[in-house]
Parts: C-alpha cells; sequence; structure tokens
C-alpha cells in the first residue's frame, strides 16, 4: 500500500470506497432533507385529550410536517379542534416550550397558523370531512408545525429542544429566502450549519465536495456569487469552528439569524391603495409591523409601525389600515379577501400580546436581580 511513504492508487481507491460507503450509511447534511424521505409516523389523537364528551366514532387522518421534515399522519375524530393535535405533536417532539409554536397551512405559498380553538373541520379544505366512499379521491389535509413567536434574544430560550426547532426552520427559510439576508452572512450561516451538521471539518476525509452548496445557500444568493470560488472558500470557513459542539454552533447561527432584518417576520403579500410599480408585503413581528417593497424579488422595508408609535390597526372588508401616532397618516393595504384581513389583524394583536408578556418577563426578572443587589448591599 506504501511506496515511499505515498499512498498508492490502490490505497487511495479503497479509502474512497470507505468513505462512500460510509456516506450512504449515515446522511451528513439537512436533517429536513434527510426526513422527507424517512417514512411517515402514524399517531392517534386519544379520545382523552378531548374534553368535549363522548367521541365521535367519525375519524379523519390529518397530516403533519414538523420542522425536520418527519411527516406524520394523525387519526382524530371529526369533531378535534386543533389544540388536539397540535397537542399530540407537542408531546411526541417533546416540546417545552410549546407557546412558542403553532399549526399552519400553506395557501399559496403563505403560511397561515390556526386558531388552537377552531375545529379542524373549519379549516380543513373542502371535501375532506365528507365520507370516504361518497370521495372521488382522497382530499390531504396537511398542517405544518411552524414557530408563531421568535423571541428577540435568542439567549433567552430555556430549553435544546427549543434552539434546535428555531434553528431548523430559520436554517430552512434562509434556503427558501422566505428570511432574506446579504451574501457575506448567507455565507457565515452556512459554515455554521456544516459545523453544525457534519462536526469537524477534516481535509482527509472531507476534501472540498463533501456538502452540496443548494443545501448550504439559497438560489438567490448562488446566483450572485462564483460558485467553484464558494466551493473552496466554505470548507476554509467551517474549518475556523473546529472543536465547536453541535449545540453551540446552532445557538451560533440564531444569534447571526436575530441580527437580520427579516428575523422572526410573518410575511403577507398585500395590494396598495394605489398602483404601484413595486409589490407589496406586509410583515407582522413581535415588535410590529412592517410594509416591504419588492422589487426584482429584493424585498425593502419603507414603512415601520413599532408597537409604541401605532395608533391604530383596523380592517374593513378587505382592507387593512394603519397608522402612526407622529403623522396620523392612514396607510391602506387590500388583501385578497375579508378573511385574510381578519387574520392579519389577529396575527398583530397575538404578536403585540407576546411583546407585551416579554416585556413584563423582562422587567420583572430585572426587579428580581436589583433586589437580590440590594439584599446582597446590606448583608
Amino acid at each position: 500500500m506504501y511506496e515511499g511513504g505515498a499512498v498508492s492508487d490502490e490505497g487511495l481507491a479503497g479509502a474512497e470506497l470507505l468513505l462512500r460507503s460510509q456516506e450512504e450509511e449515515t446522511f451528513y447534511g439537512p436533517e429536513f432533507v434527510k426526513m422527507t424521505s424517512e417514512p411517515c409516523v402514524s399517531l392517534t389523537v386519544p379520545s382523552s385529550i378531548m374534553k368535549r364528551g363522548k367521541a365521535d366514532e367519525v375519524q379523519r387522518k390529518v397530516g403533519v410536517v414538523l420542522l425536520s421534515g418527519q411527516r406524520l399522519e394523525l387519526t382524530c375524530d371529526l369533531k378535534a379542534v386543533c389544540k388536539d393535535v397540535l397537542d399530540m405533536v407537542v408531546a411526541h417532539v417533546g416540546l417545552v416550550e410549546h407557546h412558542l409554536f403553532g399549526l399552519a397551512y400553506l395557501k399559496d405559498n403563505e403560511f397561515f397558523f390556526v386558531d388552537s380553538d377552531a375545529k379542524l373541520t373549519k379549516v380543513a379544505p373542502d371535501g375532506w370531512k365528507e365520507e370516504p366512499k361518497k370521495k372521488k379521491s382522497d382530499v390531504p389535509f396537511n398542517l405544518f408545525l411552524r414557530i408563531k413567536f421568535f423571541l428577540d434574544d435568542v439567549s433567552n430560550i430555556q430549553h435544546v429542544m427549543t434552539k434546535h426547532q428555531y434553528y431548523l426552520q430559520l436554517r430552512k427559510d434562509i434556503l427558501e429566502e422566505r428570511m432574506r439576508c446579504d451574501t457575506e452572512n448567507a455565507m457565515v450561516l452556512a459554515s455554521l450549519a456544516l459545523q453544525a451538521e457534519f462536526s469537524d471539518y477534516q481535509a482527509e476525509l472531507h476534501g472540498k465536495t463533501y456538502f452540496r452548496l443548494e443545501h448550504y445557500l439559497s438560489v438567490c444568493v448562488l446566483d450572485k456569487v462564483e460558485q467553484s470560488a464558494v466551493k473552496e472558500r466554505l470548507p476554509r470557513m467551517h474549518s475556523n469552528y473546529y472543536g465547536v459542539p453541535e449545540s453551540e454552533a446552532q445557538l451560533e447561527f440564531l444569534k447571526v439569524s436575530q441580527r437580520l432584518t427579516e428575523y422572526g417576520v410573518h410575511f403577507h403579500r398585500v395590494l396598495p391603495e394605489k398602483r404601484s410599480q413595486t409589490g407589496i408585503m406586509l410583515g407582522v413581528y413581535s415588535k410590529g409591523v412592517l410594509i416591504f417593497e419588492v422589487l426584482n424579488g429584493n424585498r425593502t422595508p419603507v414603512l415601520r409601525f413599532p408597537w409604541r408609535d401605532t395608533k391604530k390597526i383596523s380592517f374593513t372588508k378587505k382592507k387593512i389600515c394603519l397608522q402612526n401616532v407622529s403623522d396620523g397618516i392612514k396607510h391602506l393595504f387590500q388583501t385578497d379577501n375579508a378573511k385574510t384581513c381578519q387574520y392579519l389583524l389577529q396575527l398583530c394583536s397575538d404578536q403585540h400580546k407576546f411583546h407585551l408578556q416579554m416585556k413584563a418577563r423582562q422587567n420583572n426578572q430585572e426587579f428580581q436581580e436589583l433586589g437580590t443587589m440590594a439584599a446582597a448591599g446590606s448583608a
């Protein structure tokens, strides 16, 4: 095998075969890519968690896609509410900070959170509740586990599992351009993801073709860069995190993400009252509402409505109206229907409530810390 200290061709070929067989046995890369090929997990929502009397004998199936990419198929009573499904999913995943999460359906590539108290039949697609015999074909009903509330400071996340779920969603949202970031930050995030998912970079083991670019950089970023140069650069950036554990790499990923403009923003398309050359997106997040102009695929924030400076948010039919305290100007935007408008108003209310709760918790912690310091000083 060894000739004058050099590895022979046969030795190299053997090493490549070994690495290839190891790769086939163990997938390295995004968890949400690997898990999509895993078989669906079947669960039954027990009638005991439905505190509404006798269980309904009529049952239907609901699909739930987790942030890991794993698919669940839940069998539940027809009279079940969304909270019954969410409770089952939360228990299956093992989420403690479940108040940060919600179930959402996907419509025109936008996520809409379902009201936890709403009956499944109210949010399910037409034909889902009909008897299988009466349906020409199965009507699928799929929901997605999503983060509804983003903490301003990810260091305040209490549980490891919650941090991992944040990582999975932000990781995928950046790839799918639901959350935009500049090229340099995209490269930093990609290198942190490589450390989290491949562990320490080892040149002799990994080489430079150990990952797929499209698993680590969005199409938008890949269109702007010289891909051959990126393939050279990312392994070097990955190697800078040598020795950093997976959990720390994921937390650092979250810290870089939380500094981005679009962190934690829920986007929905709206139309301006007057005709415009640009598209408009309304973004709701824990600190308020942002209005973005969309031109050539780029989103630019043009109006801000932080909660403390917002005079009023209201809606009439399909129109949503936002007013700032400073100028009182009414900014009107049109949605596709009254239901969407009402949903956006409720989303604003939920995010504002969450913001106030987090602020009260922070003030309480600061008050307790001051009390502790005062007690220590008088001792």
